[in-house]
């Protein structure tokens, strides 16, 4: 882990139970409560989506990375969010617990107010351009999930990466791509494809490992962001 940051700003859940009721262990471990609170004043909408090629990465055709908007504050800077955002909420989850899947709230300022108290010593990291590319996050009974991005193209949108959640007796281990489907108009991400290969390791009493089985994975997440006005 590099130099993290262990604020009420690293906290959040992503979690799909039918990927994961396959590896019991991890499986109820990860059914965690997700709670946000997020500011009052200002109104909102929920922006449109426009779709673009099923490609890694692509937002349209005719955009390139000299028109991305600038981010509005450090905190939406973080998240890889463009524009002023005031909500976001993961509808369709992906298999992985980490602090970047919301649900997120954002004062009118671009602070970050989404409170998360299901998780402990939760921490994060940030590249140069101050952007998450870690997350690591561990539970009471000891289970462990740590999320770290090692490749991210023009838009600053992550695309490969890899993630491990440890329990007492299991160890899943999933290398991944993202390949990028809708983005709104302010160039944030709306639904994205997960695909990768997991590896489960299941362990013995005294950790070390008994069996070991890969297979393929792909998920699709989708989320919904609203704006204020």
């Amino acid at each position: 882990m590099k130099s993290t940051d262990t604020s009420l700003h690293s906290t959040s859940l992503l979690t799909r139970f039918s990927l994961l009721m396959r590896v019991p262990a991890l499986a109820s471990s990860l059914l965690i409560l997700l709670t946000a609170c997020g500011g009052k004043s200002g109104s909102s909408k929920v922006d449109t989506v426009f779709p673009s090629p099923d490609t890694v990465a692509v937002v349209a055709d005719s955009l390139g990375a000299d028109t991305i908007p600038d981010y509005y504050s450090d905190d939406l800077r973080a998240y890889g969010l463009h524009g002023r955002v005031r909500s976001v909420r993961t509808d369709d989850y992906g298999p992985f617990v980490t602090s970047l899947a919301g649900p997120l709230a954002f004062s009118p300022k671009g602070v970050l107010t989404s409170h998360f108290p299901d998780l402990l010593d939760n921490e994060t990291a940030k590249n140069l351009k101050g952007i998450i590319d870690e997350t690591e996050c561990h539970q009471a009974n000891g289970d462990e999930f740590e999320l770290e991005f090692d490749n991210w193209d023009e838009f600053n949108n992550p695309i490969a990466g890899k993630y491990t959640a440890t329990s007492a007796r299991t160890i899943w281990e999933v290398n991944f791509n993202i390949t990028y489907l809708t983005f709104d108009r302010e160039n944030n991400w709306v639904s994205r494809t997960i695909a990768g290969e997991a590896v489960t390791r299941s362990l013995n009493s005294k950790g070390e490992v008994i069996a070991s089985q890969s297979e393929p994975i792909t998920t699709t997440e989708t989320r919904t962001i609203t704006y204020y006005e």
